[in-house]
C-alpha cells in the first residue's frame, strides 16, 4: 500500500458515501522512528468526468456503427447491380445500342 494510490469509498458527516484516493508515504526522520504521511483526496469530480467520457465514447461508437450500416446498405445494392450489369455486358456478343444503355442506366 505504501507509495501507491488506492481508491476507496469514504463517508461524509451526513453519511453520504463518496470516492476518495488515498496515498501513504513513509517519511524517514533522522534520530526517530519512521513516520508516515497520508493524503486523502475527494475524487468525486474526476469519477463524474470519467463516467461522462465513457458515455460519450459509447454514444460515438453507437453513432459510427449506425452511420456505417446506413452507408453500406445502399452501396451494397449499387455494387451488386453494377456487377450484374458488368456480367451481362461481358456475355453480350454484340454491342448494345446506345438507347438500350440509356434505359438501363
Amino acid at each position: 500500500m505504501l507509495g501507491r494510490r488506492i481508491e476507496i469509498t469514504a463517508l461524509r458527516k451526513n453519511g453520504e458515501e463518496f470516492p476518495v484516493e488515498i496515498s501513504i508515504t513513509p517519511v524517514d526522520m533522522p534520530g526517530s522512528a519512521t513516520r508516515f504521511s497520508g493524503f486523502l483526496r475527494d475524487i468525486t469530480e474526476r469519477k463524474q468526468n470519467e463516467k461522462k467520457l465513457k458515455e460519450a465514447v459509447r454514444a460515438r461508437d453507437e453513432f459510427l456503427s449506425i452511420a456505417s450500416h446506413e452507408f453500406k446498405t445502399p452501396l451494397t445494392s449499387l455494387r451488386l447491380n453494377a456487377q450484374i450489369r458488368l456480367r451481362s455486358f461481358s456475355r453480350a456478343e454484340v454491342a448494345l445500342p446506345m438507347e438500350r444503355l440509356r434505359r438501363i442506366a
